[in-house]
């Protein structure tokens, strides 16, 4: 059931995810919405392809020879793969995973690592890694003839094969689990020592904790992405996909700005039926809104989670007062397996109770003014994707952007991604659009200034533009390197006396006041 104000937007965003993930067009009627995150959400779209592919790879080979062994293995070890899920998003909705760390910051780096990334990367080994790799492991015993029995942590990353898992493995330091577990770490002005109960040490800037953690988090994104992706692909996957899949899955196709799901748990009512209850929260008192999405998230919840007799949605409302609206289970299986108008679906509603909007109701002016707001919200970005898809305009993110005086202008520094549907980014798309780059950047930095700042109403003195051709975390960006996915740097210079040095190794080109420093290693890639 579709929310037809949603179509296209959703159609859109649709063939975008099959674009990053082909491996879900093998999937019949794939709810290809679950995996929205892992093209547009921070930091979900950093995963590791090198373990989204090993594990993806790993379970297809499984499921081709231990089919039966692989259902009941889910099985039995489904609460540990659902909390994987969990554990996975408290911890990706984090603010400060695109937080930037700046070089000779050491003590705010220290408290970022010893309060955040430490808990974390312990419930990400304990709660993502090891269960999700515990499988892998579990039949690469099993159909070498050995024993199941005593896979810890370390014996299931020793049981892994180097290929195609070397780079999931390298990304996990046992010794630096170990020193966190067990309070064996110690923390100097610009190191931190991991000691293990054995007496075993490793040392480590702070700054490469850092980007060891962040490589781990993008691996076990990867292994979830792997899992997810293959669970929604197999036909008749019941059992296969987690609790929390589920909540996404009914979440991605029925989220608007006005109705959200947060969650849903199975129980037992009168007579011993099941019942799937799904939470909600409304926030709005337009009574067809509410019973649309109602009947919208039940119809959901009933194709994503079946066999269950009746559908209970708990909502809560904007006011803090609850609501209800339950369905028969048997009901909607039917008219959905016989692929039913929803027309036709007169028959599944056993209840309908929103006492939450009967507190204040909407006159009808404000009902159709708030569905104009909506479709003028939702219809934007498809407007914006069909003007770059007629123009070829690429899409310019501005990652990050600061702005201070010097003398009479105003020096502005920022990293910019600049990414292109239609082609690979290349010099032309960067020379034609570097105008359009430093506006940009010079608009995001200026609004982020207080109204009583000069320095938000000074022209242009000089500006250096860090352009990627690839996004990254922000604190990746601003100590990038040379690697090859720097396209280079746009200057514009109008006060003379800043001197800065162009990039190492850089083709210079000048063209239309703009210093364009190339980088040699974006040149030369293959």
């Amino acid at each position: 059931m579709k929310n037809p104000l949603l179509f296209r937007l959703h159609e859109l965003q649709a063939s975008e995810i099959y674009n990053h993930i082909p491996e879900l067009v093998s999937g019949s009627n794939v709810p290809a919405l679950t995996f929205r995150k892992y093209v547009s959400s921070r930091p979900e779209r950093f995963y590791s392809q090198a373990a989204f592919s090993a594990l993806h790879e790993a379970l297809l080979d499984i499921e081709n020879n231990y089919a039966k062994e692989l259902r009941l293995y889910v099985a039995n070890r489904s609460e540990e793969i659902d909390n994987a899920f969990l554990h996975a998003k408290e911890i990706n909705a984090q603010e400060w995973h695109d937080r930037e760390v700046k070089a000779g910051d050491d003590y705010r780096s220290l408290i970022l690592i010893d309060r955040d990334m430490h808990p974390a990367y312990l419930r990400l080994v304990e709660a993502v890694f090891q269960p999700l790799l515990h499988l892998v492991a579990y039949f690469s015993r099993l159909s070498s003839g050995k024993g199941t029995d005593g896979l810890n942590l370390y014996n299931i990353v020793a049981e892994l094969p180097d290929e195609p898992f070397a780079k999931v493995k390298l990304s996990y330091v046992h010794l630096m689990r170990n020193g966190i577990a067990h309070g064996g770490v110690k923390y100097s002005s610009n190191e931190i020592i991991y000691r293990d109960s054995k007496g075993k040490e490793a040392t480590f800037k702070s700054y490469d904790v850092v980007r060891k953690f962040d490589d781990f988090l993008d691996t076990c994104n990867g292994l979830l992405l792997a899992y997810s992706v293959f669970a929604l692909t197999r036909l008749g996957n019941e059992g296969l996909v987690p609790q929390n899949l589920m909540v996404e899955e009914i979440r991605a196709e029925s989220q608007t700005p006005y109705w959200e799901v947060n969650g849903i748990l199975p129980s037992t009512i009168l007579g011993g039926k099941s019942q799937l209850i799904v939470y909600c929260d409304a926030k709005t008192m337009d009574e067809d809104k509410i019973r649309f999405s109602t009947f919208q998230t039940a119809v959901l919840a009933e194709g994503a989670a079946p066999g269950f007799d009746r559908y209970f949605i708990s909502m809560r409302g904007p006011n803090g007062l609850p609501g209800m609206a339950s369905f028969h289970g048997n009901e909607l299986a039917a008219h959905r397996l016989k692929e039913h108008s929803i027309e036709q679906y007169t028959d599944v509603i056993q209840d309908y109770l929103p006492m939450f909007a009967a507190t204040r109701r909407m006159f009808r002016w404000q009902k159709k003014v708030n569905t104009l707001k909506f479709v003028l919200a939702v219809g934007w970005p498809v407007a914006l994707a069909d003007y770059r898809s007629h123009t070829g305009r690429p899409q310019m993110i501005v990652r990050s952007a600061s702005i201070h005086r010097n003398g009479w202008g105003a020096v502005l520094n920022a990293d910019v991604v600049i990414e292109s549907d239609n082609a690979p980014v290349n010099q032309d798309i960067v020379r034609r659009y570097s105008r359009t780059i430093i506006r940009q950047a010079r608009k995001i930095a200026r609004r982020e200034q207080s109204w009583f700042s000069v320095v938000k109403y000074l022209p242009l003195g000089f500006a250096q533009m860090n352009v990627f051709c690839k996004d990254y975390r922000a604190r990746r960006l601003s100590g990038f390197g040379l690697g090859e996915d720097l396209v280079g740097t746009i200057r514009l210079q109008r006060i003379r006396r800043i001197k800065s040095p162009d990039i190492s190794g850089s083709t210079i080109e000048l063209r239309r006041g703009l210093r364009f420093a190339w980088n040699r290693n974006w040149l030369e890639r293959e």
